[in-house]
């Protein structure tokens, strides 16, 4: 309501107006506009370096090899006790020492060492922590069996001695070398006989008279060396039989075993011994010198010269050899004939000097007993 009052130009007057109540607030306005973002505040102060593995190293002088040993640092880093360590020789990053770490603490580190490479002691280790050893895997599956192939000799041993056989060229399965070495470890286990004793394979023939042997027969028995020898001299003996009339010679040789312990290539060709001096004389041929390797050999007298009259001889029963069977006939039933062989190999026809190929021999399944040839060694 609105009221109107004059008041005359001279006349002072006093109005009264009563206050009325205060009323409603009035709605919240709108927000306003987002002013500009401020500007980025400077950085804060970097934080203190944490201990590290780096730059960690000792001068203490270590022997490579395993069990505690004992580094001077001058701060451990941050290896702890648990933890696998490797210590690194610093100019030769191939020597090392390895385990698990006992003692880090203060200016000492102590490592078991169960891994490390290289020799001698050594100063100047930067460490570095190393992976833990991975668990051993499964075993895996057997492998057929292979064919070895010899390319060069194959060497065993038996006791304290070292032989070696030609096997060039020769293909084995594993099981027929196994056996193979079983077998010649069997024959070289045989002592030797010092030097300068004769021996000779097999106990005299004990036939009345000795025995004759056809003209260019040739019989070889084996005989094994474990060591190299210089076999000397080799001799036979006049049987008391009868000797041989003019012309009667009995050759002598030497040779080597194939990779099947049979008669192979000649070794020595030692010439010949006169069969027409007094019976019961023996005859020999010296100054050989001829080196043996460690390995099995063949010896064989044959008489040659067609004298009219063949000499008798001492012959030899070679009652066992290691590297043959007295092996026989076929047969279901045994009869005398299966008692025949003497283990040696037998040629027929062999006539002259030795030639280097060997002759075709055979086993010598007949009743004929070798002539017994002797050797002695010189060293």
């Amino acid at each position: 309501m609105i009221v109107k009052v004059v008041v005359p130009d001279d006349i002072y007057a006093r109005v009264y107006f009563a206050r009325g109540e205060q009323g409603p607030t009035g709605a919240t306005g709108a927000t306003g506009v987002q002013g500009p973002t401020g500007p980025t505040g400077a950085n804060g102060t970097n934080g203190t370096n944490g201990v590290g593995y780096t730059g960690v190293t000792s001068a203490t002088n270590i022997a490579i090899g395993a069990g505690l040993k004992t580094f001077t640092v001058a701060n451990v880093g941050a290896f702890i006790p648990g933890m696998r360590i490797r210590a690194v020789h610093n100019s030769t990053p191939a020597t090392f020492v390895e385990g698990p770490c006992n003692v880090a603490t203060g200016t000492t580190i102590i490592i078991t060492v169960d891994k490390f490479n290289g020799s001698g002691s050594h100063d100047g280790w930067v460490f570095a922590s190393a992976g833990e050893v991975g668990a051993t895997g499964a075993t895996g599956a057997t492998g057929p069996t292979g064919v070895v192939t010899a390319t060069a000799p194959i060497t065993y041993n038996s006791g304290t001695q070292t032989v070696a056989i030609d096997q060039t060229g020769l293909t084995l399965a594993q099981s027929q070398i196994t056996g193979l070495v079983s077998a010649l470890d069997s024959k070289t286990a045989r002592p030797m006989p010092p030097t300068g004793n004769w021996i000779g394979n097999g106990s005299r023939n004990a036939n009345a008279g000795d025995q004759t042997n056809t003209n260019g027969n040739l019989i070889v028995s084996a005989f094994s060396i474990g060591s190299t020898r210089t076999l000397d001299a080799v001799a036979v003996l006049i049987g008391t039989g009868g000797t041989g009339s003019a012309g009667a010679v009995g050759r002598i040789g030497i040779w080597s075993a194939d990779s099947m312990f049979a008669p192979s290539t000649l070794i020595r060709d030692c010439g010949t011994v006169s069969l027409t001096g007094t019976a019961g004389t023996p005859v020999q041929i010296s100054g050989l010198a001829q080196s043996l390797s460690p390995g099995v050999y063949w010896i064989g007298c044959v008489l040659q010269g067609a004298p009219a009259t063949v000499p008798f001889t001492v012959t030899s029963i070679v009652n066992f050899n290691p590297i043959n069977y007295s092996f026989q006939n076929n047969v279901a039933t045994a009869t005398s004939a299966e008692f025949n062989g003497n283990n040696t190999y037998r040629a027929s026809a062999v006539t002259g000097t030795f030639a280097s190929t060997p002759p075709t021999f055979t086993y010598n399944s007949a009743n004929v007993s070798p002539i017994k040839v002797i050797w002695r060694f010189s060293a």
